[in-house]
């Protein structure tokens, strides 16, 4: 009764104890049963927008299954990317994949990688071929690009994919897709990484600290796994590719920044 109650006034209650809502959310959630969970899933879009973004952290406490319905009126919610992607994420697993097709569809990127990222979770390299086909031919001056960031959500890629990669670098190559390509590359088994390690060589500069770090984390991860150890020789020194990297990016003016 009192979890029913703290929801039929949720949004009176909420507004005069600052971050309490946290805690009313959980007196809900633990108090509550599936019936009210349903009810408060099916009501969600008739909340304020205030009510929607703090009943959404309890939803993310029960079970999926309850919430099912909220995905009804998602893709057609006015709700800001960030709080629509936490919703969708809770129930990305049950909804149908025609509708994720239409999301697909959306103009708006955020929305269509959401879709992406979940047909390839749940088809893994099945739909491969159709991420590629949908790729832009060119990721010159393209931020986002929905398709490319999707492979993130496979474990690893075949030795094809570089080649279908490195067709479409362009310049300039924009901070996401310059990430998503390099995460990409470090998928492709065995060695997709070294594609990037042989760019670095030939332009040490080419990628500013926060993609080398990217690139660092992944390189080091496939030395473990290779038990290969790629050196060089600086000034009568051997150091390991990375600290040879390192110390070129410690040199430039920004490297603190």
């Amino acid at each position: 009764m009192l979890a029913n109650w703290l929801f039929d006034h949720y949004l009176d209650v909420v507004k005069d104890v600052n971050s309490g809502w946290y805690h009313i959310n959980d007196v809900i959630i633990s108090c509550g049963n599936e019936e009210l969970i349903q009810r408060i899933a099916e009501q969600f879009y008739d909340l304020s927008e205030s009510g929607q973004e703090h009943i959404i952290y309890a939803l993310e406490k029960t079970n999926r299954k309850w919430v099912s319905s909220i995905q009804a009126g998602l893709l057609q919610s006015n709700l800001d990317n960030h709080y629509k992607k936490r919703i969708f994420e809770l129930v990305d697993d049950q909804i149908s994949e025609e509708t994720l097709r239409e999301w697909l569809k959306s103009e708006d990127e955020e929305v269509s990688e959401m879709a992406w990222r979940a047909l390839t979770k749940r088809k893994g390299l099945d739909i491969l071929d159709e991420l590629v086909n949908a790729m832009p031919q060119s990721f010159a001056g393209i931020h986002r690009i929905p398709t490319l960031r999707a492979l993130s959500e496979l474990d690893e890629l075949p030795k094809s994919m570089e080649t279908e990669l490195v067709s479409r670098i362009g310049s300039p190559m924009q901070p996401m897709a310059t990430e998503d390509y390099i995460v990409a590359m470090g998928k492709i088994k065995p060695n997709g990484i070294l594609n990037i390690l042989n760019m670095i060589q030939a332009r040490p500069l080419i990628f500013g600290f926060y993609h080398f770090q990217g690139f660092a984390k992944i390189f080091a991860q496939w030395t473990k796994e290779s038990g290969v150890r790629v050196m060089a020789d600086f000034n009568g020194n051997t150091f390991t590719i990375l600290e040879y990297f390192l110390y070129i990016q410690l040199q430039q003016p920004n490297a603190k920044e």
